[in-house]
């Protein structure tokens, strides 16, 4: 069969040295999606599913495989995690029920991992620094690579892969050194290490500084130098770990007492942060779930309900009348808004009436002010603390969180009417801010920076930075101006945005490869889809370049989708024919 990719022999790869009937596989990424796919292969072995020889080379440049460059053990610990510790858990959800005495476990949690290891970050309702998670992470991988060693052979690439090409039925990989050829290829790259995103142009500026990690080096004083104005481009995760490495990274003290966060300054602080977004709406809190018990028949409720339109969904995916699928904002959406209020009143029902349809049409349509920003940001803090009563915005958000399971099912893979996508889309962008926010901690030292006069929100919405003619940086916002001596790209790409000529974006130019402004399309079992509908064999990909067709990709969980363990037995199978 032809395939579109550019087919030649390569360059200079030698011989193999191993059999032909060697079944040469290459996991390209080795973060926690990469670790886990090869984790998948390591159990197939072990159960003799995939009998040897096995010959398993892992391409991964950073220098703490498992963890990559997100999660790598030497950033500084101000930067946090949004993810509980005891959601944190690289085991195979089937591997799970091994007795958590036992310390020498061949994978554990990372609430196991911690006790043992980093007792100050145990707390299971805690959010650890991204660095110790990555301490973890590192470590789950040297247990797995213990596992393969005995089964199969292994080999260890600290490089990038810079080009890949398909010849017959085979993939070539090139590094700057050598090529290879192989059975099979997994692509689990994630963000492409770290790096901005597209080039931020308007008029004739630039961000000067295009992205923001690793913090140490990209945020220093030498970058930033103290007393600086700086404009930060983004209002999100990615902001608020910039505007923490400007402060605590610097050396300032946050204390709180009593619910409130304070901070003292170390005099090594810009003069003035200055965050602008198209939107400007702030991420709220993320809550702990009080009472939790009574509200797993509501989630188990309206659960049902999604995965029932879900099979829906799966029945009418190759039909051609839209009508036959679901809508998001028709179907779906108002099983979460009644799951919501469903959830209030069960914790609330003193109050008589509850309008959760009507607080997500005011926040989207919310016209930015820089003192309701601030008092969003306190109230959502002061629920999320148990400050304040649990309120629409909570709701909306915690059913959000508890409902994406059967929402994953429902729209990955095409479940929706196409004519629904977009509103689909932008109900979820609003969701990340409102259910995917920050842990309420972070909240704090936010609205503690702001108090301490460092954070400036006059030009939140709809700022323009410009240059005059003598090149002086400034941001305008209506009437406002203000001069500033940086510009700072506090944002990460999107699905589609693939680091210029790189393997993804070479895959992507493929004009036979289905790739949109959602990312790189693919199967139930992770891999390329053609123009035409067919499976590309013997490549698969794994992560946030595929959010087009696999919702939520973004996440350490092991449990939320399949894909994995389909393309695990997608491989046995093309085990079984490589050798008959």
């Amino acid at each position: 069969m032809s395939i579109g990719l550019r087919t030649q022999a390569p360059r200079t790869t030698s011989a193999p040295t191993k059999p032909e009937t060697v079944f040469r596989v290459a996991i390209v990424g080795c973060g926690p999606r990469g670790m886990y796919c090869l984790e998948r292969i390591t159990h197939a072995i072990e159960q003799q599913k995939i009998s040897a020889p096995v010959q398993i080379d892992i391409y991964e440049p950073s220098a703490f495989p498992g963890a990559g460059v997100v999660y790598d053990p030497r950033q500084p610990e101000h930067l946090r995690m949004n993810f509980a510790n005891h959601q944190i858990d690289t085991r195979h959800p089937d591997s799970r029920r091994e007795d958590p005495r036992n310390r020498n476990l061949i994978s554990m949690s990372f609430l196991q991992w911690a006790a043992a290891n980093r007792p100050e970050w145990s707390d299971p309702t805690g959010y650890a620094p991204r660095g110790v998670v990555g301490e973890y992470l590192h470590d789950c991988f040297l247990r797995i690579m213990e596992r393969l060693q005995k089964v199969a052979m292994v080999n260890l690439h600290p490089t990038k892969v810079i080009d890949i090409e398909n010849a017959q039925d085979r993939w070539i990989l090139s590094t700057a050194n050598n090529d290879a050829c192989y059975d099979e290829v997994v692509l689990t790259v994630g963000h492409e290490g770290w790096r901005s995103a597209e080039s931020y142009r308007i008029g004739d500026v630039i961000a000067d500084i295009p992205c923001i990690f690793p913090t140490q080096s990209q945020l220093s004083s030498t970058a930033v130098p103290s007393e600086s104005v700086v404009a930060i481009r983004g209002f999100g995760l990615t902001w608020i770990d910039a505007a923490l490495s400007l402060t605590e990274g610097r050396g300032g003290k946050f204390t709180e007492v009593d619910g409130r966060w304070s901070y003292q300054c170390s005099g090594n602080e810009p003069k003035r942060m200055l965050p602008f977004s198209r939107s400007g709406r702030p991420m709220l809190a993320k809550s702990l779930v009080t009472e939790e018990q009574k509200l797993k028949p509501v989630w188990a409720k309206f659960s049902k309900q999604l995965r029932i339109l879900a099979s829906t969904a799966k029945l009418t995916r190759t039909s051609d009348d839209e009508n036959d699928k679901p809508h998001f904002r028709a179907d779906a959406w108002p099983i979460i808004i009644n799951a919501a209020t469903e959830a209030l009143h069960t914790l609330r029902p003193d109050v008589d009436r509850f309008n959760v349809q009507q607080w997500f049409r005011d926040w989207s349509r919310w016209r930015i002010v820089d003192r309701e920003v601030v008092a969003q940001l306190r109230h959502s803090y002061d629920v999320a603390t148990g400050r304040k009563p649990v309120d629409e915005a909570w709701a909306l958000g915690l059913a959000w969180r508890q409902l994406y399971p059967a929402l994953v099912e429902l729209v990955s893979q095409e479940g929706l009417a196409s004519s629904s996508v977009d509103g689909f889309q932008r109900i979820a962008t609003e969701m990340e801010r409102i259910a995917f926010g920050p842990p309420a901690e972070n909240v704090g030292r936010i609205l503690a920076l702001y108090e301490a006069g460092l954070i400036d929100l006059s030009f939140l919405a709809n700022a323009t930075p410009m240059r005059d003619a003598t090149g002086k940086k400034t941001l305008a916002c209506g009437n406002r101006v203000m001069e500033v001596d940086l510009i700072i790209d506090a944002t990460i790409p999107g699905p589609h945005q693939n680091e210029q000529g790189g393997i993804l974006d070479r895959l992507a130019s493929d004009t036979f490869v289905h790739h949109d402004r959602a990312g790189l399309h693919v199967n139930e079992s992770g891999r390329l889809v053609q123009r035409n509908g067919d499976e590309l064999p013997g490549i698969a990909i794994f992560g946030r370049v595929t959010e087009g067709s696999v919702l939520g990709n973004d996440t350490l969980s092991r449990t939320l989708h399949a894909h994995l363990d389909r393309w695990t037995t997608s491989l046995i199978h093309s085990r079984k024919r490589t050798l008959s």
